[in-house]
């Protein structure tokens, strides 16, 4: 029928490594009259896996009967939407090596031809219209060549999604949907799982092959293959000799025949795509790049960025590298919402991405202007940026979570969940939206909402503690304490290694209002952390805080200084002299506390470089309240300036910024100006305005202020289900504001309602403060002041039984806690 035989060779072993290797040419690529079906015959009669070839004469026969009637054979591909190639070839790939003695083949060829005489031509299907899919899946790796496999399904993938007619599905897509079938972390993948992966992915073909290594000889053979009925369309084959510069030209010569066969690459050899270009020229930096992402994706940060460094390091025009480079120094970006954490090497890096983005794909470079925008704090962008590369891709998962972030920052939380939930289409078991979707959904109050995606997320990652972590901080957002202790005690079980979780034990004890549960579990937490002195010192100090045990606190707080000095700690010995300003500053001793803040800024000078001192702001703005409630107006209004100075000399994140507009808040409170609070509350960042209890406090008190008690009294009872407790950076500046404003928060709604003439809801509350400061320090005035409108109230109450409001006299009276709460309208 050809004139030829399937494999030729100059030697016997040359034809018989041929027959072993290599998949047969198409019998029409060499006799164009040969029918499509009578050419699929042949190539299922020589197919190298026995299970794949007729298993006796009857079958060859009843297929050649059925072709000369024209009824389609069992092996027919399913026409795609848009032709792949003009002329449909069906081989069905197998694993086993074997051949068909030549005879046979020669004999059932001879059959063919005689029959061929006799049969109409027949045209292919026509295909249907649309976009080809594919997914690169699988290279058997017999090359010895460690990882080389993952290396070239990744070149693949990237090379060929450079093509605008084929939608290609992204290694990470693939890297999810084997997680979903819990085989994320096998070396191999057969072929019965490749088609399952391909066809969740919603592909119509997928790519296959082997890499072998015959002497010095590096050989791949590629099989796209149907997904529906595993027949191959078509095969190629790329060979080299030195893998370390070959790798790449293989890769290209792959790319453009499949381009072909897919109809969408150019056939000029000049236009062909070339991996180099949107990578690097280096294997070894590639295989660098490979581990690194295997194990950012694994949340293995710190290993990420040793292999990224590498790669980098090799090539150094590696954009990619850079990217993930970036990233993983910024633990997936947490780091870049920590004011203490100078994001300039992240910036650096990233910058270095954007740099040598012209190596890179369309989809990358969409990826690192992202990154650019976000490291930079340029959320509109940022969210531009988002919305953009979910339009061109509009499976890109990523693309959608980042843009529900993009709204979380704007405390667009309705926009956010619905972004997190396109994720969820894409990848049903995609842990990181589950997180998301879950805080998106506690923010909004939706109780059942929150419950559904934890325990989702649960599912998801059933041995991971922050799933467990999470659980807890939307369900404690809620007011759900039991259940939230719940999810920490199932953490516990499920991942004994869980250290952490005391703190958190700890925490929600504090917030169920019972201190000395709260100490037992943060004393287990410092026994496993010995060196942890001043972080113990700050959790125990807050359980005492709480209870209006402020000398306990102070004693604690001195620990801390002093363990530091013992160790010659600079860094810790300032975080502790900070915890003990704070303290001072809540017993009203205002000049210690500001020396105490002087010696940390002091301290602070030996901790950073010149050009980013986030404590020294820091020590500022605490040392600019301690004077706005000592009443030095002038002095406070110095060390916000100072804030600012500081800001424009060094490499500073927008939320070292919120401390000036915190700082200016408090002064503009105490001098009784609310329009000026509102407006520098209003330039916060989003974070500060989830995460800082003095922003809540602020809200809580204009509201007051401006007549709408009930408003402030909601402020009162919601703001303080503070959340954000996952970030260390909201543990060491907002745990001990938190704790102060939570032990008063009774003490300030009863007296709003006083002013209101809600006389028994004021003695309720009234009484609920008392009940947690019962062991209070002697001579606390919150405390003398409640015991005295308690009585007060209810000696109205025997005087006047029916009586909601005995007067409605307005009197502009002056509170007993300083700054923020030392103004409001009081009944009398």
């Amino acid at each position: 029928m050809t004139g030829r035989v399937p494999f030729e060779g100059d030697t016997p072993f040359t034809i018989g490594v041929k027959h072993k290797s290599e998949i047969p040419r198409d019998p029409r690529e060499l006799n164009t009259q040969i029918p499509e079906d009578l050419s699929r015959v042949i190539l299922r009669c020589i197919e190298k896996d026995k299970e794949k070839r007729y298993q006796n004469a009857g079958e060859v026969h009843s297929e050649l009967d059925k072709i000369e009637k024209g009824i389609p054979t069992t092996e027919r591909v399913v026409p795609k939407r848009k032709p792949i190639t003009s002329r449909e070839i069906t081989v069905t790939f197998g694993l086993k090596k074997l051949f068909i003695p030549a005879l046979v083949v020669v004999a059932l060829i001879m059959i063919g031809v005689i029959i061929w005489q006799f049969l109409p031509q027949k045209k292919s299907a026509p295909a249907l219209s649309g976009k080809p899919s594919l997914a690169v899946m699988y290279f058997e790796n017999r090359s010895g060549l460690q990882d080389l496999d993952k290396i070239l399904v990744d070149m693949l993938t990237t090379n060929l999604s450079r093509y605008e007619g084929i939608e290609v599905v992204s290694s990470q897509r693939l890297f999810d949907i084997l997680n979903q079938m819990g085989k994320q972390d096998v070396d191999t993948i057969d072929k019965k799982t490749a088609t399952e992966v391909a066809a969740r992915a919603g592909v119509r073909a997928m790519l296959l092959g082997s890499i072998m290594k015959i002497g010095d000889r590096v050989i791949i053979n590629s099989h796209l293959t149907d997904v529906q009925s595993g027949a191959i369309i078509d095969s190629a084959q790329a060979e080299g000799s030195k893998i370390d510069d070959d790798i790449f030209g293989m890769v290209d010569k792959l790319t453009a025949k499949i381009g072909l066969k897919m109809g969408v690459a150019p056939e000029e050899k000049d236009q062909e795509l070339k991996i180099t270009d949107v990578t690097t020229s280096s294997l070894e930096a590639y295989q660098y790049y490979q581990k690194g992402l295997e194990h950012f994706w694994r949340w293995k940060f710190q290993s990420a960025e040793e292999n990224f460094q590498k790669a980098v390091d090799i090539d150094s025009a590696f954009a990619m590298a850079y990217l993930w480079l970036a990233w993983a120094q910024a633990r997936m970006g947490w780091d870049l919402y920590d004011p203490f954490i100078d994001a300039t090497p992240f910036k650096k890096t990233i910058a270095l991405a954007k740099k040598y983005s012209q190596k890179a794909t369309e989809r990358e470079r969409l990826l690192i202007d992202m990154g650019i925008a976000f490291f930079n704090f340029d959320i509109e962008s940022f969210k531009t940026f988002c919305k953009r590369l979910v339009e061109r891709y509009p499976k890109e998962k990523l693309g959608y979570l980042y843009l529900g972030n993009a709204y979380w920052f704007e405390l667009d939380y309705e926009k956010a969940k619905e972004a997190v939930e396109k994720a969820l289409e894409l990848d049903p078991t995609y842990a990181n939206s589950y997180n998301q979707l879950a805080y998106m959904n506690a923010l909004l109050k939706d109780r059942s909402g929150a419950t559904s995606a934890v325990k989702k997320y649960n599912a998801v990652h059933p041995d991971v503690s922050l799933t467990y972590h999470s659980a807890w901080e939307t369900h404690a957002m809620l007011g759900m304490f039991d259940e939230a202790q719940g999810f920490l005690e199932e953490g516990m079980k499920r991942t004994p290694e869980w250290r952490g979780v005391h703190f958190w034990l700890g925490i929600n004890h504090l917030l169920k209002q019972d201190a000395d549960k709260a100490r037992e579990e943060f004393r287990i937490w410092s026994d496993y952390y010995p060196k942890s002195i001043v972080y113990s010192a700050l959790d125990m100090g807050c359980s005492y805080l709480l209870e209006g045990k402020y000398m306990m606190a102070v004693s604690e707080f001195r620990r801390g200084v002093e363990s530091a000095q013992r160790e010659n700690d600079k860094n810790n010995e300032m975080l502790a002299r900070i915890n003990l300003g704070r303290i001072l500053v809540v017993q009203r001793k205002y000049d210690e506390a500001i020396d105490e803040y002087k010696e940390a800024e002091k301290l602070s000078m030996k901790v950073y470089k010149q050009d980013f001192n986030p404590d020294s702001i820091f020590a500022n703005y605490l040392a600019g309240i301690a004077l706005v409630y000592k009443g030095d107006y002038k002095a406070a209004q110095d060390r916000a300036d100072a804030i600012k100075s500081i800001m424009q000399k060094g490499n500073y994140k927008p939320m070292n910024l919120d401390f000036y507009h915190l700082l200016l808040g408090e002064l503009y409170t105490a001098q009784k100006n609310p329009k000026a609070v509102q407006r520098e509350i209003n330039k916060l960042s989003g974070w500060a305005k989830e995460a800082s209890p003095r922003y809540k406090k602020l809200v809580a008190v204009i509201n007051e202020i401006q007549g709408d008690f009930e408003k402030a009294v909601e402020e009162y009872r919601n703001s303080f289900e503070n959340w954000l407790l996952i970030n260390p950076t909201v543990r060491r500046v907002h745990l001990l504001d938190f704790f102060d404003e939570c032990s008063k928060v009774d003490y300030n709604i009863a007296k709003i309602y006083e002013k209101m003439g809600k006389t028994t809801k004021a003695i309720e509350h009234y009484k609920k403060f008392l009940g947690l400061w019962k062991d209070a320090d002697p001579g606390i005035a919150e405390v003398e002041d409640a015991k005295k409108r308690l009585a007060g109230l209810k000696n109205q109450q025997f005087l006047f039984p029916s009586s909601k409001n005995p007067s409605s006299t307005l009197k502009f009276v002056s509170r007993i806690t300083p700054g923020v709460s030392d103004f409001c309208f009081s009944r009398e």
